[in-house]
């Protein structure tokens, strides 16, 4: 399916072929704005978003080739978990009820993180995984940790910034 085809129904069997990143897996598309915030030419465009979605494309499809491969199960079931984890408290952030739940929203996709680079680390030390992947999925979270971090000490700049304006000046 082209780009410009893609509808946005809530139709329940309404797949989306996401190109080459979905490694030619169809995937279900409820109708969001992940393949929007996704598209270079959206004013939505959230890169963060898009990193982490991503990113949870490349951890499910490693998860499926270590499973039906019989190499492991719980530990990447584990990696999944948290490593999937990262885009939905990403996309939680932009729902938050408050500034405060918007710093805390990231603060736990930072956690995810570290918790997703644990488990990939124990997946290739224990050779569950080979190197090749390792780094190609660690470059990936160190960026989207970095992204992450950014955000945070960004939004509690701006509201440390906002209280100051609102101290009265003796």
């Amino acid at each position: 399916m082209m780009q410009d085809e893609r509808s946005c129904d809530l139709a329940p069997n309404n797949l989306v072929d996401l190109g080459k990143e979905g490694m030619g897996y169809d995937v279900d598309f409820e109708c969001f704005s992940v393949l929007e915030a996704n598209d270079p030419q959206s004013q939505f465009r959230n890169v963060l978003l898009e990193k982490s979605f991503l990113f949870a494309k490349s951890i499910i499809f490693l998860h499926r080739q270590i499973v039906s491969e019989k190499r492991d199960y719980e530990i990447s079931r584990q990696f999944v978990r948290s490593g999937t984890a990262i885009g939905s408290m990403v996309k939680e952030a932009q729902n938050a009820e408050s500034k405060l739940d918007f710093i805390h929203k990231p603060g736990i996709a930072q956690k995810e993180c570290d918790e997703t680079y644990y488990w990939l680390e124990l997946m290739v030390q224990t050779d569950i995984i080979q190197m090749e992947e390792f780094n190609e999925l660690h470059s990936k979270l160190i960026e989207l940790l970095k992204i992450i971090r950014s955000s945070i000490i960004t939004s509690k700049k701006r509201i440390e910034d906002a209280k100051s304006q609102l101290k009265p000046k003796i």
